[in-house]
């Protein structure tokens, strides 16, 4: 079973996430050292209580909605979504349900910039006459 995976940069200071789609295995295996390797503290939180409340049961149900969390946390701290292993980051954003900011390379210019480039608009009258 293959698992895509879709990775995001933060336009500061360059760092680099991968973040897996769909089932969380690995949360399912280590429970709380998942978040706590990613330094996700309040994902964290919730694994710690939520395996001590139900004797780890809710990792079971977390596995499902692990990955989800953790992308809406990314996209919190600032981070941009820059490609996805397989298929393109709009399967991604339809499989989870989520509409994910977009990192543009340096190189590609939005379209409505590039609009105002070549159709600047004309100051108005009264910025003129100063």
């Amino acid at each position: 079973m293959t698992q895509n995976f879709i990775t995001f940069e933060h336009p500061r200071t360059g760092i680099t996430r991968t973040a897996p789609i769909g089932f969380n295995w690995r949360l399912l295996q280590f429970g709380a050292l998942l978040p706590m390797y990613q330094r996700e503290w309040k994902l964290c939180l919730l694994v710690v209580v939520g395996g001590a409340l139900t004797f780890s049961v809710s990792n079971v149900l977390l596995a499902f909605f692990y990955n989800k969390l953790y992308v809406r946390s990314l996209i919190a701290a600032g981070f941009l979504a820059r490609g996805t292993e397989d298929g393109c980051i709009a399967e991604v954003e339809a499989h989870l349900g989520l509409s994910l900011p977009r990192h543009l390379p340096s190189d590609e210019t939005p379209s409505f910039v590039a609009h105002r480039i070549q159709n600047p608009t004309p100051e108005p009258a009264h910025a003129q006459q100063a």
